[in-house]
């Protein structure tokens, strides 16, 4: 289901188990395995020596990708080295994300990308203000994280008081409303796209069947936003 909630201390004695449990990578890599979007877009903008820092780098698969798509000036964050390829360590930046400022200096940064790493953050705003200091004017931040916002959640929340993609089996802690997400993210940033993972309908089955569903905020569980840096 996840991994838990766990302490910093905690964090050190469970490498290898955060290291299984993110040896998939982010769906947005994907998704960009077939449309080549966002990496065509940070090319048409910024070119291929782009400066890009990942916040939450995990197993490495997005390092990997943006590497091989020919971006050299990439460079990922996290807490310990997840790495799966451990040649990618001289793009690894090690630093504790809930309590550090990103090892970056500011505005120094084309893109910066957080794929599925902010849910896990306590500070949600501090994050967004060092995503702010690092991005250069006209930066893109390329945001993904659970929707949080469809029909099923609704009904969840309604009967429950809970969300589907935040409960106690995993370490979903950050959860910001429309609103308060739109306060927190429009004094820096603006919109420019979203788009969302494939459809769920929880009683489908057999479940693999999910991932021939259109995506729609109606029933898609997982988001991306695309921002530009004021």
């Amino acid at each position: 289901m996840g991994v838990p909630y766990f302490t910093k201390e905690e964090i050190s004695d469970a490498q290898a188990l955060i290291q299984d449990r993110y040896a998939k990578g982010s769906w947005i890599v994907g998704r960009e395995a077939r449309t080549h979007h966002l990496t065509n877009k940070i090319k048409e903008q910024f070119g291929t020596g782009a400066t890009i820092l990942e916040i939450g780098s995990g197993s490495g698969k997005t390092l990997s990708f943006f590497i091989f798509q020919c971006f050299k000036n990439i460079k990922g964050v996290d807490i310990d080295n997840y790495l799966l390829d451990k040649s990618l360590t001289s793009h690894l930046l090690l630093a504790d994300l809930n309590n550090d400022d990103f090892p970056a200096v500011d505005k120094s940064q084309d893109v910066v990308l957080a794929f599925e790493i902010f849910e896990h953050l306590e500070n949600p705003f501090r994050i967004e203000r060092e995503m702010a200091r690092v991005l250069k004017s006209g930066g893109l931040l390329i945001l993904s994280m659970p929707y949080g916002h469809t029909l099923w959640d609704k009904i969840k929340f309604f009967v429950s008081g809970n969300l589907i993609n935040y409960h106690p089996k995993n370490n979903h802690i950050t959860f910001l409303t429309k609103d308060i997400f739109e306060k927190v993210f429009n004094r820096d940033f603006e919109l420019e796209e979203t788009f969302f993972d494939h459809g769920w309908i929880p009683f489908l089955r057999p479940r693999r069947w999910n991932k021939y569903l259109p995506a729609h905020p109606l029933w898609s569980l997982k988001v991306c936003y695309v921002m530009k840096r004021k």
